[in-house]
């Protein structure tokens, strides 16, 4: 079964302040084989980091990646607590958790794993020139 792994990020300048996020996608091979990064507009550093693995997962739903194993990565506890519903979740952001739902049940096997801050450095940086960009910029193999 083929492996895509997504290391993703989000960052903000401020609480909240102008926001972006950022990843890429690798096979199981640790090849690179695509690479997003966009902005958000305002709102808080967690917020930007749950939206970034939403987009992750939206890629998996819109590319039909759905029959391969997927992991997604992540240095903030807060955005995993969530995704994975063991933390309570704000209603706020309630059309976010919705739509990762959904992409995990369309995915066949799908993994949320802890990374810490220095093993997510390429994200970080896409996240960052994120909160500039004017529009998203995705590039995918």
């Amino acid at each position: 079964m083929r492996v895509l792994k997504f290391n993703v990020d989000g960052a903000a300048r401020g609480k909240p302040g102008p926001a972006g996020f950022g990843g890429m996608m690798r096979d199981g091979e640790s090849q690179i084989l695509g690479l997003f990064s966009g902005p958000l507009g305002e709102m808080d550093s967690n917020e930007a980091e749950i939206r970034a693995i939403a987009f992750a997962l939206s890629l998996v739903v819109d590319r039909s990646w759905r029959h391969h194993c997927v992991i997604i990565e992540s240095d903030s506890q807060v955005a995993l607590s969530w995704a994975t519903r063991s933390a309570k979740r704000p209603w706020r952001l309630w059309d976010v958790f919705t739509a990762i739902d959904q992409a995990c049940h369309v995915a066949y096997e799908l993994q949320f794993c802890y990374v810490p801050r220095e093993a997510n450095g390429f994200a970080d940086v896409l996240a960052k020139e994120g909160v500039d960009r004017v529009s998203l910029f995705v590039a995918c193999l």
